[in-house]
């Protein structure tokens, strides 16, 4: 199945590092558009969100974000990829790239890293990852790092 439009979620982590060289190969091999998105949070003390982003104490980390977002772009551009955008989502982050996968026209793949978190970690924190995984409309390919190799899950929906 080739891919014509590859989102692929990033948190500036080790594994969506991983997670960008995958697609960035998956992008380059396919002829692909890639958009790498940060999907960022508002503090959870925030009641309403177009309060929130009015807020002129949030506008620098909300620039700080793009800033680093962009620079993500940029090396996927230096890894090959010719077709490249970057986006900032704004919500809950599963949510927000759910979401952003079923944009029209709609993904073709998402890829994320994963910290692989399991036991004790994973039912404290959740999974942004597996979130997604159950969620999406679209294929998902998730990239985790398991000692210097990454191992790759994926789940077709």
């Amino acid at each position: 199945m080739p891919f014509k439009k590859i989102l692929c979620a990033v948190d500036f982590s080790a594994p969506s590092r991983l997670a960008l060289e995958m697609a960035v190969r998956l992008s380059v091999e396919n002829g692909a558009e890639l958009v790498v998105a940060h999907a960022w949070d508002a503090p959870r003390h925030a009641v309403f969100s177009e309060l929130l982003l009015k807020n002129e104490n949030l506008a620098p980390a909300v620039r700080e974000e793009k800033a680093e977002l962009e620079a993500l772009a940029k090396e996927a551009e230096q890894l090959g990829a010719t077709n490249v955008q970057s986006k900032l989502l704004f919500g809950v982050p599963w949510h927000a790239i759910v979401e952003e996968g079923r944009s029209d026209p709609p993904y073709d793949l998402l890829v994320l890293g994963t910290h692989g978190r399991s036991g004790i970690a994973h039912a404290l924190l959740g999974s942004v990852a597996e979130r997604v995984a159950r969620h999406a409309t679209c294929p998902v390919l998730l990239v985790r790092p398991t000692g210097t190799n990454v191992e790759r899950e994926t789940r077709a929906t």
